[in-house]
């Protein structure tokens, strides 16, 4: 509000201290969310600008409704639980408690006292309420748009809400990988519980396309696309939609700033472009999500529109187009003992006719044979630009013979509202079944594999034992009271440790490694032996990791090793494990120098050797929740489950360890199989041709021990 003064207060977004965004975090080029979202205030400034577009555009028929962009940058979100805590926002917070929640209310201001305040329960309490708040002003908007066009909807857009930092960290895979959806969403201000009654208001599922890069960067959006966890919290919604965000991939054109007329110092090109899949994986995410859920409306772009592979897609929304805009039902195979997957059946009664559309979510073609009754039999119409079979009649019951590429959609129309699908049957060609099942054997033995990981070769005196008088390899505090030498009186392994203590209470003695560039994993893993010479004099000693970040600034990853009640206290021996410091979520592609270091943070004396780095270390209890995933993977591979197992292995963590965890000597026969059309999922294995003939005899035993009357396949 002009001018300030108490009348303003609540409308600039501020934390608990009542400091703004502004003051905290400045602006990037203007943008950020300046503005408190829950402020009645704000929310009528937004609501106008609103109307005055719908005022504009409502009339034109191409007019279907609004969009909010729901991003970081701006305030139509919150970033993070600590926003919106002004007094007057907390003060209406405060107002909709019960009453016995608000009898103890802090004297003077009459707010919540900030320890209440900060308790788990009225947490929640808040972060629901800001959600609820936000719901709210999404219904209001909804209505000033249906007063001006009733036909119209309110779309709801978030595909740059998860990559706020607030939220990173909860949706990270994990072992297990149980990404926190729901706590993600309350820390933006969100809750899709909020919109389960509002079928008008359509909470577009954010899903975010990228060029492949390395993995570790690309986590948390290959955990939302692929996560179950993430499927159920958005089927909450009554009216399915997907958004799916392309990342712009830049691409600096030095030659033509060199021959720029300004002078190659005064010249910065670039080229931003969003890649598109080739080929029938350009359909993978609409018919992934269309075989997840009923999904009605698919929004596609970023920061400019999806352009290339069209030929692909085109067969695609030729079909979906000639659906009606109704929910269809997915349709469950009576029990026959034939596979059924990885087809997906929907249909829908309407206007005196039965609609059907199939989905081959794989990356292989498939055959199938659906099984329908009708009351007599009655014709099939294609949807869409194919062809199609006309279906076999024995009776009233039909029997529909399809083949669908992969990633692909077929759909017809049955001239009759009294059909019913009963079953179907599908068929996989025997190459894809064959490398489907060396994927699962592959992930079975990668994760058998960290068991027996190895420790990077970074540290260049990683027992302190390469001289007497100093430490090559490592940087370190001096000065009065401090003490960091290599010491041949004890030591674990060798002939050396290190020595470090200090009787300085306001000085912190440390030592560093030399900077090593940052695992490509994203993980790191410090193991070292400590020793104390009074196990009741436990030093203040911290393992650190620290790097440099691109931006300037330093990174810096502390682990309390006395103080940490969950690890054993150190000793006068060197204990029968090392301690160990698991860093999971390592910023790789923000870090450059990583070092290896110990903090003394007070008076103390610790004994530190064989100080060890690994980039593949996992925990047992992580190990065996991949060994248990790939048992899962099996098991589904089996039983017939084809699209069971496909998902798991399309997880984050098998290809994580598709990535990083190198096949050594086979363990399993390798199944030559060639690679199916237009397939990137299964590549085919890398065989010797001199093992050739060993090879083939092994694969014909293989062949022999196929389970061929549950797994059907094309001759």
């Amino acid at each position: 509000m002009r001018g300030g003064g108490s009348e303003a207060d609540g409308i600039a977004l501020a934390e608990g201290q009542g400091r703004t965004w502004r003051e905290l975090r400045g602006t990037d080029h203007g943008m950020g969310p300046h503005y408190n979202p829950l402020d009645p205030r704000v929310q009528a400034a937004m609501r106008q600008v609103l109307n005055e577009l719908t005022d504009r555009y409502a009339r034109h028929t191409a007019f279907g409704g609004l969009a909010l962009q729901l991003d970081p940058e701006t305030y139509a979100i919150l970033p993070g639980e600590p926003w919106g805590q002004d007094q007057v926002t907390r003060r209406r917070f405060e107002q909709t408690l019960t009453q016995g929640d608000t009898a103890q209310r802090s004297e003077g201001r009459g707010l919540i006292r900030k320890a209440e305040f900060r308790s788990r329960d009225r947490q929640r309490d808040w972060l629901t309420w800001r959600a609820r708040q936000l719901a709210q002003f999404h219904r209001d908007v909804l209505e000033d748009l249906t007063r001006r066009r009733p036909d119209t909807r309110l779309l709801l857009l978030g595909g740059n809400a998860f990559t706020s930092p607030v939220v990173q960290p909860l949706l990270r895979p994990t072992l297990p990988n149980e990404p926190d959806v729901q706590g993600a969403l309350l820390q933006l201000g969100l809750d899709v519980e909020q919109y389960a009654d509002q079928d008008r208001i359509v909470f577009c599922r954010p899903d975010r396309i990228a060029p492949r890069t390395p993995i570790n960067p690309q986590a948390v959006n290959i955990n939302l696309a692929t996560n179950p966890v993430v499927d159920s919290t958005f089927l909450q919604l009554p009216s399915a939609a997907s958004l799916f965000y392309h990342e712009v991939l830049p691409i600096s054109l030095p030659s033509f700033d060199a021959a720029s007329p300004f002078g190659q110092d005064n010249t910065r090109t670039a080229l931003f472009t969003h890649v598109a899949p080739s080929g029938v994986h350009n359909r993978q995410r609409f018919v992934h999500h269309l075989a997840l859920r009923d999904v009605q409306t698919l929004l596609d772009g970023g920061w400019m529109l999806s352009l290339g592979q069209e030929e692909a897609l085109q067969p695609l929304f030729d079909t979906l187009r000639c659906l009606p805009a109704r929910g269809f039902e997915t349709i469950e195979p009576l029990a026959s003992g034939l596979p059924s997957q990885p087809l997906v059946v929907r249909t829908l009664a309407h206007d005196k006719s039965t609609y059907i559309y199939v989905v081959n979510d794989s990356p292989w073609p498939i055959s199938a044979e659906i099984d329908a009754q009708t009351p007599a039999p009655c014709p099939l119409t294609p949807l869409g630009s194919r062809s199609l079979p006309e279906p076999r009649w024995i009776g009233t019951q039909m029997t529909w013979d399809i083949d669908l590429e992969p990633y692909d959609v077929v759909a017809a129309v049955i001239h009759s509202d009294q059909v019913r699908v009963e079953t179907w049957r599908v068929t996989i060609d025997r190459d894809s079944y064959a490398q489907l099942r060396q994927q699962v054997n592959e992930f079975s033995v990668r994760a058998t594999m960290l068991a027996r990981a190895n420790s990077l070769d970074v540290l260049t005196n990683p027992g302190f034992e390469q001289a007497t008088d100093r430490l090559p390899g490592w940087i370190h505090a001096q000065g009065p009271g401090i003490s960091i030498t290599p010491t041949s009186q004890e030591h674990y392994d060798g002939a050396q440790s290190l020595r470090m203590a200090t009787t300085e209470q306001d000085r912190v003695a440390w030592i560093r490694s030399d900077p090593f560039s940052p695992p490509k994993t994203g993980r790191i893993a410090v193991m070292v032996r400590l020793k104390v010479a009074d196990p009741q004099q436990q030093p203040p000693l911290r393992l650190a990791i620290e790097g440099r970040r691109f931006d300037g600034s330093t990174y810096y990853k502390p682990f309390n090793v006395a103080q940490n009640s969950r690890v054993q206290l150190l000793d006068t021996n060197w204990g029968e494990k090392p301690f160990v410091m698991l860093v999971s979520d390592l910023p790789t592609q923000e870090l450059a120098d990583l070092r290896v270091g110990f903090d003394l943070m007070g008076p103390g004396e610790v004994w530190i050797d064989d100080v060890q780095v690994y980039d593949r270390w996992f925990p047992k209890n992580e190990r065996d929740d991949l060994m248990i995933m790939s048992g899962l993977a099996a098991r589904s591979l089996s039983m017939g489950q084809i699209a069971d197992c496909q998902r798991i292995l399309s997880g984050y963590w098998p290809q994580f360890l598709r990535e990083h965890v190198p096949l050594g000597e086979p363990r399993i026969a390798a199944l030559p199989a060639e690679t199916p059309r237009n397939s990137r999922a299964f590549p085919p294995p890398q065989t010797k041709s001199e093992d050739a003939a060993t090879k083939a005899s092994v694969l014909d035993k293989v062949k022999q021990r196929l389970p061929t009357k549950v797994f059907p396949f094309r001759r």
